[in-house]
């Protein structure tokens, strides 16, 4: 999974925050199909969060280090990881 893909895949969930966390569920048409929760952290949800308002991977790792004040080098891994772990659990469209 690249980034793009991960933009993608965005609009197949709803999510809610809750506290530091945001809570995402999968929507389908079939309630017996939603069987999973993905519960992010701060930096995962930051991510999500600015999905939609980024173009590629350089300018999110730019400002995940601006946010949390890491090198870009930290960013790009962290971001990276976090692609990493989604594709992991979720088979893009």
């Amino acid at each position: 999974m690249d980034f793009n893909t991960l933009q993608s895949i965005k609009p197949l969930f709803v999510a809610s925050k809750t506290g530091d966390e945001l809570i995402l569920v999968p929507l389908s048409a079939n309630i017996n199909q939603m069987t999973e929760i993905f519960t992010l952290n701060e930096t995962a949800a930051f991510i999500w969060e600015q999905l939609d308002k980024t173009k590629d991977q350089t300018e999110m790792a730019g400002k995940m280090a601006g946010y949390f004040d890491v090198s870009p080098e930290q960013a790009e891994k962290d971001l990276a990881h976090f692609i990493r772990k989604v594709a992991g659990v979720v088979s893009p469209v």
